[in-house]
């Protein structure tokens, strides 16, 4: 630990009264003479190193320094410190701060990590002597260590859904922020599908799990080193991790569960067990319409919480779970995984702005798993392709879109044959089937006679169920 003196420089000021017969100016001012100024020191001797494993709470106080005043007439002693970062602390008279002041200041330059930590600052004491107060600077150094759990970089299900196998690590927890150390996001989360009888695919049985560790999987006895349950079929959703004798997790068949996410917060060791069951639709309101009610839809036909379908994006955006705002929502706070020119609208959410938002405005085909908050999205743009057109199947007949018909539209001339719909000049995202009823990669379609059409592609399901196309003559 370091320690300084800083003292302070005397100084002194005289005044030379002049004779009755000098000139005096009397417009300067008069001044007695006054007392030298007092000299004072403060030493600052170090303290141990503070060690969080050993304190209560974060109200109590702990030594960061001892200080000796030099002078006996000093009647009060103020200190802070100023820290290198710039925070500042204040300091009681014995040298010590309330340890969960001094944690905020070892957190915001280092994390949450229990490793021994160094922090420099300045300690500035403020020092009354006789009315006159001094100030005096010296350098400090501290030293602190966070405690906390052990974190593994990795946890994965062990469980009815995976056959309660030691291998398979299909079901990862996974951080809403890899690039953090696990002490300052020590959030994980899993979605996993709830179990049916093996016998009888269409009835749910309980389902039953453990947490492995990624340790686990190296050590000599995978099941010895598991996470679990104090008691034996908790089924509390919320619940404390145990790694000694940990029991199995269990979930009711009778909760109707599709699906169950499970989320871990290993600095407190606790468990939240989140019975899902997927609506089929979601929505997708946002610039220039907030409406859920005319909002593209898209289907998660498995009702698995993965949603697919075609929404023009303009801006700001965000997926209802119906056509209202009362049944809730699905916003940026849902996803990690973001699609390329896709992001929250505030990264940082400091305004409490949750919508997401779009770079670059157009027709997007989107694929969101809100249970694992993973975002897909491709640009498109669409055009008429096959021998009803004059570039047959080699190349299309670009259309445009129609922001008041929430379509792609062409106007021209088409002969008479098979055609389809395609995305980007290729063939990854084709629409074909029936006029009434498009789907992906569908059977070709069919001009009956030359003329001129008015042929309207209605990708967004805002008014149906269905992608469908009308073709009209002129």
């Amino acid at each position: 630990m370091k320690s300084a003196y800083s003292m302070m420089a005397l100084a002194a000021l005289a005044f030379t009264a002049c004779d009755d017969e000098s000139y005096n100016d009397w417009a300067l001012p008069q001044s007695n003479s006054q007392e030298a100024a007092q000299s004072v020191a403060v030493k600052v001797d170090g303290a141990s190193v503070v060690n969080y494993e050993a304190i209560e709470d974060d109200d109590a106080l702990v030594s960061v320094f001892t200080p000796t005043v030099s002078s006996s007439s000093a009647s009060k002693t103020t200190y802070s410190i100023v820290f290198n970062n710039g925070t500042i602390i204040a300091v009681n008279e014995e040298g010590k701060v309330r340890a969960g002041d001094l944690k905020e200041v070892v957190i915001a330059q280092y994390g949450r990590a229990p490793e021994k930590r160094t922090l420099e600052g300045t300690v500035n004491a403020l020092v009354d002597i006789d009315g006159v107060t001094t100030l005096v600077k010296n350098p400090v150094t501290i030293e602190a260590q966070l405690t906390a759990p052990v974190i593994e970089s990795a946890y994965y299900y062990v469980g009815s859904a995976n056959g309660w196998s030691d291998s398979d690590k299909t079901y990862v927890f996974k951080r809403a922020d890899e690039t953090k150390s696990v002490y300052d996001d020590p959030i994980f989360t899993v979605t996993i599908p709830a179990s049916f009888d093996a016998e009888k695919p269409t009835e749910r049985v309980d389902e039953w799990f453990k947490i492995a560790p990624e340790s686990a999987y190296g050590a000599e006895n995978f099941w010895d080193n598991l996470i679990g349950a104090e008691t034996d079929g908790c089924s509390d959703l919320k619940a404390t991790l145990v790694t000694t004798k940990p029991q199995a997790f269990s979930q009711p068949k009778t909760d109707g569960a599709l699906y169950y996410q499970l989320t871990l917060n290993m600095m407190e060791y606790t468990i939240t067990v989140t019975p899902l069951a997927f609506e089929e639709w979601i929505y997708a309101p946002g610039n220039p319409k907030w409406d859920p009610e005319t909002a593209a839809a898209l289907r998660s036909p498995d009702s698995d919480g993965v949603y697919s379908g075609y929404v023009y994006l303009d801006g700001e955006f965000k997926f209802t779970k119906h056509r209202n705002w009362k049944d809730g929502e699905y916003n940026a706070k849902t996803f990690s995984d973001w699609a390329t020119g896709i992001a929250p609208a505030d990264p940082t959410f400091s305004s409490d702005n949750t919508n997401i938002k779009a770079e670059t405005a157009g027709l997007y085909k989107v694929t969101v798993d809100v249970a694992n908050g993973i975002f897909e999205a491709t640009l498109t743009t669409w055009g008429i392709v096959g021998p009803a057109q004059d570039g047959g199947w080699d190349a299309d007949t670009d259309m445009t879109w129609d922001a008041t018909e929430n379509a792609y539209v062409y106007t021209g001339a088409l002969k008479a044959g098979e055609f389809k719909f395609r995305a980007n000049d290729g063939w990854d995202i084709n629409l074909g089937g029936t006029n009434d009823d498009l789907v992906a990669g569908g059977a070709n379609l069919t001009i009956a006679t030359d003329g001129n059409y008015v042929v309207k592609l209605y990708p967004c399901r805002n008014n149906s169920e269905k992608i469908y196309c009308t073709v009209t003559a002129q």
